[in-house]
């Protein structure tokens, strides 16, 4: 109701709309969400921000609303408010897009060095292949940016060596060694995989995957050649 309010051009009944949905306990969260954003599209951020707050005493600690609520901070401006709303979500309530967003949000708010420590959680935790694919671009980016790029091939090469790493370290540090622009690099840790594995076939297939993302055409070419002569 309060949003064919707007669309008719009646706001002056949209706040006694909204306020009668405030009342309903079911219907608080989004009440109070779209009365923020009407406030925010009249240029009353206090007022939004204020309707907020009232909101998040008003939610139980492990409300789903909860992640609403901190979108809605975002779109405020008040990034700090939702960090603030998901750590203290976390700590009632899992769930890797809560942990993805509260990631995302770190680095909005310049806490790298937490974000990092999430998204490296994140990244042993998850089990889709998209989800773990972003969350490794992830890391590679706030290690970048922390200048930590090094310290992780250096970590995770010596998870490989000692034997700790599997499949998770290696395509991390193949993925590492590819974005910095060193796919020879990247062929040696395929190339090693290949060896232990038993599976020279699979390895090379990556390898050439590699020099074509890096654009090494003359390895890639090379590499196709060498699949080709095992194959047979």
């Amino acid at each position: 109701a309060p949003s064919a309010a707007q669309d008719l051009g009646l706001d002056r009944h949209v706040a006694a709309f909204a306020a009668k949905a405030l009342a309903d306990a079911e219907g608080i969260a989004p009440a109070a969400i779209y009365l923020a954003s009407w406030h925010l599209d009249r240029g009353r951020p206090a007022d939004a921000e204020r309707v907020l707050v009232e909101l998040e005493k008003k939610l139980a600690p492990d409300a789903r609303e909860r992640m609403e609520l901190a979108e809605a901070f975002e779109q405020l401006g008040k990034k700090p408010e939702a960090v603030r709303v998901l750590e203290s979500l976390k700590k009632t309530r899992s769930g890797e897009d809560l942990e993805m967003k509260l990631g995302w949000l770190y680095s909005e708010v310049g806490r790298e060095e937490d974000a990092l420590a999430l998204w490296t959680v994140l990244w042993r935790n998850v089990q889709s292949i998209p989800r773990r694919a972003y969350v490794e671009d992830r890391i590679l980016n706030v290690a970048s940016r922390l200048g930590k790029v090094a310290d992780i091939a250096i970590d995770l090469e010596q998870r490989l060596d000692r034997g700790e790493g599997a499949e998770l370290e290696r395509g991390l540090l193949v993925k590492l060694y590819s974005k910095v622009g060193d796919p020879v690099s990247a062929a040696e840790i395929l190339e090693d995989f290949g060896k232990r594995s038993g599976k020279p076939l699979e390895a090379l297939r990556q390898i050439a995957q590699v020099y074509l993302g890096c654009n090494d055409f003359l390895n890639y070419e090379a590499t196709v050649r060498r699949l080709i002569e095992l194959d047979l």
